[in-house]
């Protein structure tokens, strides 16, 4: 029984960190995806404690917008006071 219990362990581990490498390394539509189908299993477990809470949360998470890593989201606020700028091309090798 411990063998296959053990066995069930290191599996769903195994799976959990394929599954956590494709989405944190693979495509963005994968992870948008995935939030939409997991914020639709959430809803149609509402009877659940906690669930409603979470699918609204993944429902967000799958919006369009927010810091999806493409750069463009921090030039477009102004530099803090004190905070000065400099291109990346104009700082040498030393």
């Amino acid at each position: 029984m411990s063998f296959w219990l053990d066995r069930l362990v290191v599996g769903a581990l195994v799976a959990f960190s394929v599954g956590y490498a494709a989405l944190a390394l693979g495509p963005r539509g994968w992870r948008r995806r995935l939030y939409v189908s997991a914020a639709a299993f959430a809803a149609r477990l509402s009877w659940l404690p906690g669930a409603a809470t979470l699918g609204a949360r993944l429902a967000r998470a799958s919006q369009a917008g927010g810091c999806g890593g493409c750069g463009s989201c921090a030039d477009s606020r102004p530099p803090a006071a004190g905070e000065t700028r400099v291109a990346v091309s104009r700082i040498g090798r030393r």
